[in-house]
């Protein structure tokens, strides 16, 4: 299996506290070849609270004919009640598709978790 990727990270393009980051991945196995494309950014609103939506794309092709594409869209948010505490929350949505030479399927998930954070 061989993988190459590359990574872009831009901070303070539209505020003080922001930061982008741009990645790309290509795979390549025996039997397929994927893409995976991301972007994640973080900004801070006020001094309590971070907003991170991302979206990743992946495609894979593999040897047999079938194609698999994957698109899943984020959205991270972040509390800190006190210095060391901290509130964390994420919804993320995935919508496949895979194409087979015989069939075709599809499948949309949605991932969601609550958790705290004590930083020491």
């Amino acid at each position: 299996l061989y993988s190459v990727g590359a990574q872009l990270i831009g901070s303070n393009l539209y505020s003080v506290r922001d930061t982008h980051v741009f990645n790309a991945n290509f795979l390549k196995g025996p039997t397929y070849r994927g893409t995976l494309l991301s972007y994640n950014n973080l900004t801070s609103v006020g001094d309590k609270w971070q907003v991170e939506p991302s979206i990743r794309y992946y495609v894979q092709n593999d040897s047999d004919g079938s194609k698999t594409d994957r698109i899943s869209p984020g959205l991270r948010l972040t509390y800190r009640i006190l210095q060391q505490v901290t509130l964390e929350s994420e919804l993320t949505y995935e919508r496949s598709k895979s194409n087979k030479p015989l069939a075709t399927e599809s499948a949309d998930r949605v991932f969601y978790y609550l958790g705290g954070r004590y930083d020491f």
